[in-house]
């Protein structure tokens, strides 16, 4: 298995960005002497981490701001998760974060996955287009039990290939991972494990 792994796709301006959001992955692990991460935390976490790798890659990014969304043909003002300046090339984001249990066998489901990730891109068709490129963005951080941790590679070996193999049905433009040795034995308060971070981009083009 690949531990780090990036495919932007047709969001090449996305490349220097999904790298750096790598290795900050790694840098902060490397400075928590890999005690902690930032993936195991929530959606907003993990989403500092991609705003910092836009700044370290040269671009600019602006979190949380207040812009005008419209559902329906009615329009409201709301928050954006992240807005991303990369080399002139504007994104507007909006990032839903899920934490599957994969257990041996069964790492071939990737509903749930689907299901936040259409949330993602549905948050994503309510921003203006003004706002630059509209993307919905997935986070994916696979949570192993104590009973699975003997199984755990090959799970993961198997899961990363499933979702590869399905970019037709998830529909995503984009792909990266980090899977980091150092991360293998990190277990968080409530005995799991959780080895590393999958995102997965799409760009959006309508409101409905």
């Amino acid at each position: 298995m690949r531990h780090s792994y990036v495919n932007s796709g047709n969001l090449r301006s996305l490349h220097p960005v999904l790298k750096e959001w790598i290795r900050l992955n790694r840098a902060y692990g490397k400075t928590m002497r890999w005690k902690d991460c930032a993936w195991w935390a929530n959606e907003r976490a993990s989403t500092s981490i991609f705003a910092a790798a836009a700044w370290t890659s040269g671009g600019v990014a602006l979190e949380e701001y207040s812009t005008t969304k419209k559902k329906k043909k009615k329009q409201r003002t709301g928050r954006c998760d992240l807005f991303v300046n990369v080399n002139g090339n504007k994104f507007a984001c909006e990032f839903k974060q899920i934490f599957p249990r994969l257990k041996y066998g069964q790492t071939d489901d990737i509903s749930n996955v689907n299901d936040q990730f259409e949330l993602a891109c549905d948050d994503a068709r309510n921003l203006l287009p003004q706002e630059g490129r509209r993307l919905g963005i997935c986070f994916v951080t696979p949570r192993f039990a104590p009973s699975q941790f003997q199984d755990m590679d090959s799970c993961l070996e198997n899961y990363l290939e499933c979702l590869q193999q399905n970019q037709n049905k998830l529909n995503y433009n984009s792909i990266a991972w980090f899977f980091p040795d150092d991360a293998r034995e990190m277990e968080w308060e409530n005995d799991r494990r959780y080895p590393g971070i999958i995102v997965l981009i799409r760009e959006v083009f309508r409101s409905r």
